[in-house]
């Protein structure tokens, strides 16, 4: 799965990529990105500030606009 800087993957420079199972920290990225889940099979990914609580769930093959600022980890698994 990616993040992308601003509102789009226009150019296809994603911030970050992550592509394993397991949580992931994240730093310095603040305010609205795409986040692009293009994993393939049942591969889910959700985000968290403190590992105890995750929001911003989002689907195999989705994206969606998150604010990025109050987490530093996410976690992608499959279901």
């Amino acid at each position: 799965m990616c993040i992308y800087d601003g509102d789009g993957w226009w150019e296809n420079n994603p911030t970050h990529a992550f592509y394993s199972y397991g949580v992931h920290r994240f730093y310095g990225q603040y305010g609205e990105h795409r986040v692009f889940n293009n994993q393939y099979g049942d591969a889910w990914v959700a985000f968290s500030q403190d590992g105890s609580s995750w929001a911003s769930i989002i689907g195999p093959g989705l994206w969606d606009d998150v604010d990025l600022t109050d987490y530093n980890m996410l976690e992608l698994w499959e279901r």
